[in-house]
């Protein structure tokens, strides 16, 4: 990614030395610890404060290069909201009217830059997984391309919602995303650590055989589902940002499931007990009772 001055860019061919900085995808590879990295990006969200009247009211982001270059016109005030990787970078840039802020996304793909500011525009909370039911393209087919995004530009809540409509979607995504999980999701991340309980549970039940998911770490993963595995995407959200989402076969209580069937255990425990038919419940002692049939 580059942020240059759009005066600078078309005219003098300039780049401004301060706000040259580091593509995503490239700061991604150098991440060697992605528990630090998450660490960074939470509090990176958290601690810097947006001063949005240090920054131009628009910014240029172009897409692509050559032909395909797409260029949006976007309010600077709804990307720094939405991304904490450009509301650093836009916050340096130099303090004069006459220049705009220019964001350069060479390498990413247009539609999912689209998806990006369409929802940077009209925030949407994460769905809830609801069997039977699909979004609409382009979610379902670019969901886990859009998370990967919104990972590289520091946009917690656009992957969370991303990662909803992946869960959402999943089993109608079509050329398999799941190589693309493996290779461009951190370690530890709700995207890998979904897609390779999805893989390995599907995985176990292909069977033996060629099949989508061959050739995919996850796969080797089958071994360890059990008849008592869940489907993936039932479990709440949450479940994939905690430790509990690296256990296939976790029994907690992001499993609705589990969660219903304790909930039933603490009604039965709580129900009184049922009366006793005959001579208590009669009022007649039982020992009384059973002398009167010796007589008879």
């Amino acid at each position: 990614m580059h942020i240059t001055c759009l005066e600078s860019r078309l005219a003098l061919r300039y780049t401004y030395t301060h706000t040259h900085i580091e593509s995503p995808a490239k700061q991604h590879q150098r991440t060697s610890n992605p528990s630090q990295h998450q660490y960074q990006s939470q509090h990176l969200n958290a601690l810097h404060v947006f001063h949005p009247k240090k920054m131009k009211a628009r910014a240029v982001i172009c897409v692509g290069t050559g032909d395909s270059e797409k260029v949006f016109h976007v309010e600077s005030a709804v990307l720094c909201r939405a991304s904490a990787y450009i509301r650093v970078h836009l916050e340096h840039l130099p303090d004069s009217s006459q220049l705009k802020e220019v964001i350069e996304l060479p390498d990413e793909d247009p539609t999912i830059v689209e998806m990006f500011i369409d929802w940077a525009k009209r925030p949407k909370n994460p769905i809830i997984y609801a069997p039977g039911q699909y979004s609409e393209e382009p979610w379902i087919t670019n969901a886990a391309a859009a998370w990967i995004l919104g990972d590289r530009l520091d946009a917690l809540k656009f992957k969370k919602y991303a990662l909803s409509q992946f869960i959402q979607n999943c089993a109608l995504a079509p050329r398999g995303p799941w190589k693309l999980i493996e290779e461009n999701a951190p370690a530890k991340s709700p995207l890998l650590r979904f897609s390779n309980h999805w893989v390995a549970w599907n995985s176990s039940l292909s069977g033996p055989g060629v099949n989508e998911y061959t050739g995919l770490n996850a796969a080797r993963l089958a071994d360890l589902v059990k008849p008592s595995s869940r489907d993936p995407r039932i479990f709440d959200l949450i479940h994939w940002y905690l430790l509990c989402g690296n256990n296939i076969n976790a029994q907690c209580t992001h499993d609705p499931i589990l969660r219903a069937n304790e909930q039933e255990r603490r009604r039965l425990r709580r129900r009184p007990p049922p009366p006793e038919w005959g001579a208590e419940f009669e009022g007649v002692k039982p020992e009384a009772n059973r002398s009167l049939r010796s007589t008879k």
